[in-house]
């Protein structure tokens, strides 16, 4: 059954090639076709006929900026000739132009330990007091972590829009937890699970 079947496939292949053979070639031979042409390539032009002039060193100055022979002609003069009596009236000619504005794709998942004042806006205590905050902060957050839970779920997006944006002045900001029944019930739901599974 195998040797048949490879008989088969070397047939089949054999004569593929024949007739890719006879379609690429024809009836002619491939080594008895006549050669290609050599190609010619032009001489390169003279720098000269490119624009290029060879200047002395005593030509050469340190001035850079832009000589006024060396611009371009001016084809707007004749745009900004004649002047504009009313403008109001000219406004009403222009067209209306559409702006939809779209969100970016930029966001995160939640951030269940994140200082919004902080870390957003850099409002802070002093300096020997924020570090023992952030500190109570950090600890306190894992009793609510399952509340936040029912807020933001795992896997979901977080974009940072209704925020301040970085470098504008931002008013005084408090973190403060919204509320809502479901995350109420998740969080009652895991401090009794612990309370039973725990000896």
């Amino acid at each position: 059954m195998i040797r048949a079947t490879g008989w088969l496939l070397l047939a089949t292949l054999a004569m593929a090639g024949t007739v890719l053979g006879q379609d690429l070639a024809g009836d002619q031979d491939p080594l008895s076709l006549p050669p290609l042409p050599a190609v010619k390539f032009d001489p390169c032009p003279p720098l000269r006929s490119l624009g290029y002039t060879e200047k002395s060193p005593a030509e050469i100055s340190l001035n850079i900026g832009i000589q006024a022979e060396s611009l371009p002609p001016d084809c707007s003069t004749s745009l900004f000739a004649t002047q504009v009596a009313n403008p109001r009236a000219l406004r009403q000619h222009w067209p209306q132009v559409e702006f939809n504005w779209a969100a970016t794709e930029f966001y995160h998942q939640p951030l269940y330990f994140e200082d919004i004042p902080l870390e957003r806006y850099g409002q802070a205590y002093h300096p020997l007091v924020q570090p023992w905050l952030s500190g109570a902060r950090f600890f306190a957050t894992f009793p609510i972590v399952p509340y936040k839970m029912g807020i933001d779920r795992t896997h979901d997006r977080i974009y940072s829009l209704g925020y301040y944006r970085p470098g504008s002045p931002a008013p005084c900001v408090r973190q403060r937890l919204p509320f809502e029944w479901d995350a109420a019930s998740l969080e009652s739901a895991v401090w009794l699970a612990l309370v039973f599974a725990l000896p």
